[in-house]
Formats: structure tokens, sequence, C-alpha cells
């Protein structure tokens, strides 16, 4: 069995393949600054998905994506609230239509609260208590990237909330 999950934001996709046990097989994130329209950020995704998937995607048992606005906080604007659940939407309907498997809307808590036991640490910002649970339980280096600088690239936080949703089980 392979699972996929998502972690969607307006311009970066962090993905990750696991298996029943919770092993990650693949990970990473993908771009989406180039792509100008909802539309064309979710056919990236999708053609991701296909490109990416260690087996035929169409036997794909489940694609879980990280809600939107699920678990989100900090000073925002309304109109950047409004353009992520626009994008969700659109990116939960594109999916549908393009896969058989069942699609999952996946609250980040309650990911965290599965694979971790917990979902936060008060105090502790929730990428760097994800990130530090990471490091527990898996090796990602086989998929982290750096920068020209060799700094580890701020997207690979996606690819690790990603990873976090693919683990989700649904009861």
């Amino acid at each position: 069995m392979v699972f996929c999950g998502l972690d969607a934001s307006l311009s970066t996709c962090g993905y990750a393949f696991t298996d029943e046990n919770k092993h990650i097989i693949s990970a990473g994130f993908v771009d989406l600054t180039p792509f100008s329209t909802n539309r064309l950020k979710s056919a990236a995704v999708v053609e991701m998905i296909k490109s990416k998937c260690p087996i035929d995607y169409n036997e794909l048992n489940r694609i879980n994506v990280e809600g939107a606005l699920s678990g989100f906080s900090g000073p925002s604007s309304r109109s950047v609230v409004v353009k992520l659940a626009r994008w969700s939407a659109v990116l939960e309907f594109v999916l549908q239509d393009s896969f058989v498997c069942p699609i999952n809307l996946v609250n980040a808590v309650t990911a965290r609260k599965q694979l971790f036991g917990k979902a936060r640490i008060v105090g502790v910002k929730p990428k760097v208590y994800v990130k530090s649970m990471m490091d527990k339980l898996y090796d990602t280096s086989a998929w982290a990237v750096t920068n020209r600088v060799g700094n580890p690239d701020k997207r690979n936080e996606d690819m690790l909330d990603a990873i976090v949703i693919a683990t989700y089980a649904p009861t």
C-alpha cells in the first residue's frame, strides 16, 4: 500500500509517499511560483504525483491533503486567507477528478497527534516542533534540499509537513 501526502501552500507544495508501516518512500516539494492560476498549479501537482509516485498512480491507496487553514495562525490579511481557501478547493476538485483513490482533507493538528502522540509543545512554533520530532523518527536527509550557500531550503518544512500528512490514517 502506498499513500501520498500533500502540504500545499500558495507558492510550494510539499509531497511525500509512505507505505502502510509509515516508512518514507519518497518526499520533496514542488515550486508553484511559476504558475499564475490555481488551475495551472493544480495541474503541476497532479503531474508531480504521476511522475514521482513509486507505483502506478492508479494504484495509490489514498491521497491526504492538509486541510485549508487547519491550524492556521498568525497575522494575515483577509485576501491571503481567501486565496488559500480558493486554492485548496480547486486543488481538491482537480485531485478528485484526476485520481480514483480517496482524497482526504486532514487537519494538521490531528495528523501530528497521530504520528507524534501530541500536536505541539507550548511556546514552540509548529514548524520547529515538526522538524524536531521528524528528526527523532526519520532520517530525511536523502530528500532535503539545500540552497546556493548550502543551508537547508526553507521549503523542506513543507516536505516534512507532507510526510506527517501522508502517514495519517483515517479511522
